[in-house]
Formats: structure tokens, C-alpha cells, sequence
């Protein structure tokens, strides 16, 4: 069964901020993505929320409108 938790509200900026931190990590610039991380007290928060709100929401859409063409 889906896990129905509401998720916290996300702003644009605290969005922003784990996809730079994801940025960062994806060009091994540790320094970077470290001080993304500092500033940001609620990373681990934030990547499950990103993810959970946009990237797994935007993949479902892209494969279902991949399969129908």
C-alpha cells in the first residue's frame, strides 16, 4: 500500500536548493554540494520531498505519454 503521509510544504526556493545540491553531487564538486547542504538544514528532507513531488511525478507522465506514441 502507497505511503499516504501529507508531505511538508516545499517553497520554490527550498526546491531550488536540493536540485543544486543534486547538481553539485552529480558533478563531484564536493565543496559545492556541501556548502548547499550546510545552508540548508533540511537536505535529506528536501531530496525525498523533490523527489516524491517532482521527479517521480514528471518520469510517470514521460514514460505513460512514451508508451501511447
Amino acid at each position: 500500500m502507497p505511503d499516504t503521509t501529507p508531505l511538508a510544504p516545499t517553497t520554490p526556493h527550498a526546491a531550488i536548493s536540493a536540485f543544486n545540491y543534486l547538481r553539485a553531487v552529480q558533478a563531484d564538486d564536493v565543496d559545492a554540494a556541501r556548502e548547499f547542504a550546510g545552508a540548508e538544514p533540511r537536505m535529506p528532507e528536501l531530496l525525498v520531498d523533490v523527489a516524491t513531488r517532482i521527479v517521480v511525478p514528471v518520469t510517470v507522465h514521460a514514460t505513460r505519454r512514451a508508451r501511447s506514441s
